[in-house]
């Protein structure tokens, strides 16, 4: 039986941890960059057509310290199509975004592949040691639980007057990147640096940081040229970014057509609950969905039990995700309790724009 359950963008979060401040409320946590550094398919070493970054994780040099490795493995498949499937994090995995990037990459179409392994390498910058790069990869990209550290003069000129009093804006112009080609499940950015006269209009904009999209990169600055800011002093070394995930979700990879299947007849929900809440953030954010086929038990009076993952793709997060969901959800009344009983779960993303700004 299928759920086609809908959710939306975003689902609840838990609250940010705990803020390292030093002085006048600064942010003073440093960032992890995360890079795959190889990739070994039942001991063979095999390379992607295609690599997504890992996003940036913020964190303070105590924490840092107390991570047991700098170096993360982590397990998969390729199917025929050179997609990452059956993606598993081990225990102590740190990176939220290591497993998404990882379903976001892809290997050549042709031959499945089993007993896959990727090598994940963490670096750690502290605060006043960060790359300009990284900055801006991590300043461009938002999430509604990262934190925002003080990395505005990484990007921009420093010495500038634009950070202590940013001028008013009078016209914004929105982009339009639903025409600009995007790869399934990345994430595009561009952080652009600019100073604005006294007339209020930006002047000498650059894109010193992007995500390598040429044309995501000059839909934003045609679109920064259009602002226009309150007359008045000039400022400088002024920063403002765009960042789209695709427009258009990444469908999950088919379940395996040999996997078990319903052994009791005739499963209906009485209630489902909505599944928005337990859509892994992750995978939203890079619109990525997913499927899950749940193994489970049911009392007569329609109370679920027993509950076990039989498959789910790309990632083991989905069936994390429906583990919380189905004890929730209800079966209608029956004389005998029912035991073997399986679901579907999809995890589906509405289609929505890209305009999607800093």
């Amino acid at each position: 039986m299928l759920l086609p359950l809908f959710a939306a963008l975003l689902g609840s979060v838990p609250p940010p941890p705990p803020v390292a401040v030093a002085r006048e409320g600064v942010d003073t946590r440093g960032l992890i960059n995360f890079e795959f550094e190889g990739y070994t398919c039942a001991g063979t070493a095999v390379n992607p057509v295609r690599q997504a970054a890992i996003l940036p994780l913020a964190m303070s040099a105590e924490a840092w310290l107390e991570r047991d490795s700098q170096v993360q493995t982590v397990g998969f498949a390729i199917d025929a199509q050179g997609r990452t499937i059956s993606i598993r994090l081990p225990d102590g995995t740190y990176g939220d975004d290591i497993a998404p990037a990882l379903a976001a990459t892809r290997f050549a179409a042709g031959t499945s592949r089993q007993a896959c392994t990727a090598r994940i390498v963490a670096r750690y910058y502290p605060h006043d040691q960060i790359p300009r790069a990284l900055a801006a990869r991590y300043w461009a990209i938002p999430t509604r639980d990262r934190p925002r550290l003080e990395t505005h003069a990484l990007i921009a000129n420093p010495g500038g007057n634009c950070e202590a009093g940013p001028p008013r804006w009078l016209v914004r112009a929105q982009p339009d990147f639903d025409r600009v080609p995007v790869e399934p499940g990345a994430l595009d950015f561009v952080a652009m640096t600019y100073w604005v006269d006294s007339a209020g209009r930006p002047r000498n904009i650059e894109a010193p940081f992007t995500s390598g999209n040429a044309a995501f990169t000059q839909v934003g600055k045609r679109v920064m040229a259009q602002w226009r800011f309150q007359p008045g002093e000039a400022r400088t070394g002024c920063a403002y970014g765009y960042w789209s995930a695709p427009r258009n979700p990444l469908p999950p990879p088919p379940l395996d057509p040999d996997s078990p299947k319903n052994d009791c007849p005739d499963v209906r929900f009485a209630y489902m609950p909505e599944l928005k809440p337990y859509f892994p953030r992750t995978f939203s954010q890079r619109s990525i969905e997913g499927i899950v086929r749940l193994r489970f038990s049911a009392a007569p009076w329609g109370e679920i039990g027993d509950i076990e993952v039989v498959e789910s793709q790309p990632a083991e997060a989905f069936g994390e995700a429906a583990m919380r969901f189905l004890p929730r959800a209800r079966l209608d009344r029956s004389d005998a309790p029912r035991v073997g009983c399986t679901v579907d779960v999809k995890f589906a993303l509405p289609e929505r724009s890209r305009d999607t700004k800093r």
